[in-house]
């Protein structure tokens, strides 16, 4: 092993491996007269990276220490900060999609009123001879200018019931937004959906593989796998 602890550690180990990388690049075949020497360069080549490792382990420890350190006496106070923001956020939604859906039910009975008055007022413009009806038309436009203002009075405070401003004052505010997310109900249609996607494929591949070595030697049936021996080094 090299300094161990020297920033010149690098370079050095960049020379010796361009010293390794020139002598494996002579053996452009494996014959019966140089088996063995290339059976050694893999012997040594495999104890030059887990030295190299070594040292990287070693110079990146303290650092990892102190990084853990930090990390435990912070990320406790991060996480409790966050599941106190999470829990007031959950309570505001509600109080927000509450408050959303009473104004939002307020403003259809607004518009609803609104229709009616309008209905009216139709009816009152069309000649009669009645002159109650006739002596009423006034009074029923009245109505619908005070049906229209109360609608959209409704309608303004529907817009705004799903938003909160702060307290501090200022245009910034905090509304309710919806969002879109899967909620798996067949776990295997989902995986056949998938089934091309590369990342799934290596993980499936990960865990039968994971399977196989479990099991030791012992015969073990994975389905959809073929279980094939490869001989290596």
């Amino acid at each position: 092993m090299l300094g161990h602890n020297s920033a010149n550690d690098v370079d050095a180990y960049k020379e010796v491996i361009a010293r390794f990388k020139a002598d494996a690049d002579q053996y452009t075949e494996v014959t019966d007269a140089n088996a063995q020497f290339i059976r050694d360069h893999v012997g040594y080549g495999g104890k030059l990276a887990k030295e190299i490792d070594a040292t990287r382990e070693a110079l990146k420890k303290p650092h990892l220490d102190a990084g853990r350190q930090i990390d435990g006496a912070y990320k406790p106070l991060v996480e409790t900060c966050d599941d106190i923001v999470k829990a007031m956020k959950r309570k505001l939604a509600a109080f927000l999609d509450a408050r959303e859906r009473e104004a939002k039910r307020a403003a259809d009975e607004a518009r609803r009123k609104l229709e009616e008055a309008e209905r009216l007022a139709a009816k009152a413009a069309e000649p009669e001879d009645d002159p109650f009806l006739a002596a009423t038309a006034d009074a029923v436009v009245v109505d619908v200018k005070a049906a229209h203002a109360e609608a959209k009075t409704a309608e303004m405070q529907a817009l705004a019931a799903g938003r909160v401003s702060s307290a501090a004052g200022g245009f910034n505010a905090t509304s309710l937004k919806t969002v879109r997310k899967a909620k798996v109900t067949d776990w295997s249609k989902l995986a056949l959906h998938y089934l091309n996607s590369g990342d799934l494929r290596a993980t499936l591949e990960k865990l039968a593989n994971a399977d196989i070595r479990h099991a030791k030697g012992a015969a073990i049936e994975i389905p959809g796998v073929e279980i094939v021996e490869e001989r290596v080094l």
